[in-house]
C-alpha cells in the first residue's frame, strides 16, 4: 500500500472517475504484488537454459551429435528453442495486460484493471471472504454492489489483507445499524446460509429454526463456521465461511442476540420488564428512569439520560442539558447494593435502547 501525497501521482482517469461518483480525492493505492519477479526469475532462467541448450549443441555437434540421424540431432536445438521461446513469453506476458490496482477514496474505492470500476461504500450490500487459512495464503474478497455487480479482490493486489479489512469496517459500519434495526423489529436477518432473529437461528441447509433456548456458540474461523448447541458436543451444522456474507456483521448480531436472551432470562431483568422497580441502594430503577437519592433526590427520565456508565469506584449518568450541554452525576459503588444485578439490567436496558 502506498500513501498518496499529490494529485499529480494519480492517473487522470482515476481523478475522473473520483469525482464523477462524488468518492473523493484518492488517499492510497494498493498496487501490484511482486510476483513480478518471479516471472522475471523463470523468464531469465528459461532463457539460459536455452541459451546453454543452443551452445552445447553448436560447441559439441562435431564429437556427440554428427553421427546421430539428421532428424534427431534436429530435436536439440527445437528443445533449446522452445525454452527460448518460453521465457520471452514468461518475461513479456505480464506487460500484456494492466497490472490492477485498488484507489482508497474517503467515500469508496476505484478498481483499475481491464476496465474502471468505482465503488461508493454506500452502494456496498456484501462482502463475502475466503482463505486457505495459512498466513500468508490464498486470499479472495468479493463485494457485491447494490446493483448486483461483483467485484473481486486477490493476491494479485499487495496488502490484500489490509485491504480486506479495510472494505469489511465500512461494510459493518455501514450495514450493522440497519441489520440491528431489522432485528430489532421482529425480522429475520439473512447471511444466506443462516438467518438471525429474536426466535433464534434460521440453518438453511437442514430446514430448520434452532431457538436461542437450544444454542451454545457461534465459531467463526477463517474457512468454517461451526454452529454448537445445548445437547450435544457435536457442531450441529458445519457451513464455509467462504459462503456467507458480511461474516463481521454475522457475528456481532448473533453476540447481540444471545447476549439479550440471556439477560431477558434473569429474575431482575425479568422483574424490569414486568415493571417492578429495582432498588439497588441508593440508586432505583424502572421504566420510566433512574432515581438518585442524593442530598437532593433526582429522577432522570431515560430519554435524558446520555450515557451510564461504572467505573471501578463510581457510576456515572451523564444528563442532556438544554444546547446539547450534559450535566454529570456520580454515586460511589460503595453506596450501590447487587452490582452485578445494576449491570445486567443496564446492558439488557442499553441493548434495547432503540427497540
Amino acid at each position: 500500500m502506498r500513501q498518496i501525497l499529490s494529485q499529480k501521482q494519480v492517473p487522470l482517469d482515476i481523478l475522473g472517475a473520483a469525482t464523477a461518483y462524488r468518492l473523493g480525492t484518492p488517499e492510497k493505492v494498493f498496487e501490484a504484488s511482486q510476483e513480478l519477479r518471479f516471472f522475471r526469475f523463470t523468464g531469465f532462467a528459461a532463457l539460459c537454459v536455452g541459451c546453454l541448450i543452443l551452445l552445447v549443441f553448436g560447441v559439441a555437434y562435431p564429437q556427440l551429435f554428427s553421427w546421430w540421424p539428421f532428424w534427431q540431432a534436429l530435436l536439440i536445438p527445437l528443445i533449446g528453442l522452445i525454452w527460448l521461446i518460453f521465457g520471452g513469453w514468461v518475461l513479456l506476458a505480464p506487460h500484456f495486460y494492466t497490472q490492477p490496482q485498488v484507489y482508497l477514496c474517503p467515500e469508496g474505492l476505484i478498481f483499475s484493471a481491464d476496465t474502471i470500476e468505482a465503488v461508493r461504500w454506500d452502494q456496498l450490500e456484501r462482502l463475502w471472504k475466503e482463505s486457505d487459512g495459512r498466513e500468508h495464503g490464498r486470499r479472495r474478497y468479493t463485494i457485491r454492489r447494490s446493483d448486483e455487480s461483483l467485484l473481486t479482490f486477490t493476491n494479485e493486489l499487495q496488502h490484500i489483507d489490509l485491504l480486506g479489512a479495510l472494505m469489511e469496517s465500512e461494510v459493518t459500519r455501514r450495514l450493522l445499524p440497519r441489520a440491528m434495526t431489522a432485528y430489532r423489529a421482529g425480522g429475520s436477518v439473512s447471511f444466506d446460509e443462516i438467518g438471525v432473529s429474536r426466535q433464534g437461528l434460521a440453518i438453511r441447509s437442514l430446514k430448520r429454526l434452532l431457538p436461542w433456548t437450544e444454542f451454545q456458540a457461534l465459531t467463526i474461523d477463517e474457512q468454517v463456521v461451526l454452529v454448537h448447541t445445548r445437547v450435544s458436543q457435536e457442531p450441529l451444522v458445519r457451513l464455509k465461511t467462504a459462503n456467507l456474507p458480511n461474516i463481521d456483521i454475522l457475528r456481532r448480531l448473533v453476540d447481540h442476540a444471545w447476549e439479550e436472551h440471556t439477560l431477558h432470562h434473569t429474575p431482575h431483568v425479568m422483574a424490569y420488564k414486568a415493571g417492578q422497580p429495582l432498588s439497588f441502594g441508593r440508586l432505583r430503577i424502572d421504566q420510566q428512569g433512574i432515581q438518585l437519592e442524593l442530598p437532593h433526590p433526582i429522577c432522570l427520565a431515560w430519554e435524558e439520560i446520555g450515557a451510564i456508565g461504572i467505573g471501578p469506584q463510581e457510576m456515572l449518568i451523564a444528563r442532556y442539558g438544554e444546547q446539547h450541554t450534559r450535566e454529570w452525576y456520580t454515586l460511589p459503588l460503595r453506596e450501590i447494593h447487587n452490582l452485578e444485578q445494576l449491570r445486567d439490567v443496564i446492558r439488557y436496558i442499553l441493548l434495547n435502547a432503540n427497540s
